[in-house]
């Protein structure tokens, strides 16, 4: 069976549970249609209110409610601007999180175009300064293309003042896309220590008793 390669103290996977994956929080997050769909109108230019209710044909509760989350989560952010004779208004705008949800959507249409699109993808993406098609894929830093078997997961090392691990994908850890804790039994007396390698740069990180 095709899958990736867990590595290290997450290769016995019956250690570690997926408790802080940022997975499971991107799909809490954004993981409702309606949401996406506004997502979308706003990555094609889609500012005001009316303009994403009727780009997205979602009702105007709906859209109003979405918004607020996108806003409060801090994908979009609101400016006010206020059209001739007409009351104060607030138009939505991308924030630097919001843009980076643009790779994710574009690999996730990609998906559909070749699973669900049966009548052909409906657009297509191209660079603007060469004309050339553009796609989304995962690549290690040394610009290999990585296919599912390729990919080895282990443990990434913790950030300064962070509390959690991060797991990683690529032989350079250039794609976090999940987030954990290896479980440990409470009765342990003695912080365990794991090593990674990168690029032949080594580091390590230590993992204490639970509750620590």
């Amino acid at each position: 069976m095709s899958a990736v390669t867990l590595a290290g103290p997450l290769e016995d996977r019956d250690t570690w549970t997926a408790e802080r994956c940022s997975l499971d929080r991107a799909i809490q997050l954004i993981g409702n249609r309606s949401a996406v769909l506004l997502m979308r109108e706003a990555f094609y230019g889609a500012h005001r209110f009316d303009q994403f209710a009727r780009r997205s044909a979602l009702s105007e509760p709906v859209v109003a409610a979405q918004l607020r989350h996108l806003v409060r989560e801090g994908l979009l952010e609101q400016r006010p601007y206020k059209e001739p004779g007409q009351r104060s208004r607030n138009e939505y705008v991308l924030t630097e999180k919001g843009r980076d949800l643009f790779v994710a959507l574009v690999g996730l249409m990609q998906w559909g175009d070749r699973w669900l699109a049966t009548e052909g993808a409906p657009i297509e993406l191209s660079h603007s300064g060469c004309a050339e098609a553009a796609h989304v894929e995962l690549r290690c830093d040394a610009g290999h293309r990585l296919e599912l078997d390729e990919v080895v997961v282990r443990g990434a090392p913790r950030r300064s003042g962070a509390t959690a691990q991060g797991y990683a994908l690529g032989d350079r850890f250039v794609a976090r896309v999940a987030v954990g804790t290896p479980k440990l039994s409470s009765s342990a007396a003695s912080p365990r220590r794991f090593k990674w390698c990168d690029g032949g740069r080594k580091s390590e990180w230590s993992q204490g008793p639970v509750g620590q």
